[in-house]
């Protein structure tokens, strides 16, 4: 398995942030306790896993 504390407290740049893999990955680097930024162009399903991670900085 991969040491995910590599991540802890580094601040983290997502694209794509809202689809399936990338809402995972910011799924796991926020348990790793991550500052994770995501940019998007638009949501286009509010089923997204990423409303359940709140810890995600949003930039539109």
């Amino acid at each position: 398995m991969f040491d995910l504390s590599v991540y802890q407290w580094k601040k983290v740049w997502v694209t794509g942030h809202n689809g399936f893999k990338g809402s995972w990955l910011c799924k796991v680097l926020a348990l790793a306790e991550a500052r994770v930024c995501g940019y998007r162009l638009a949501l286009s399903d509010t089923s997204s896993i990423v409303h359940c991670v709140r810890r995600i900085i949003l930039l539109k």
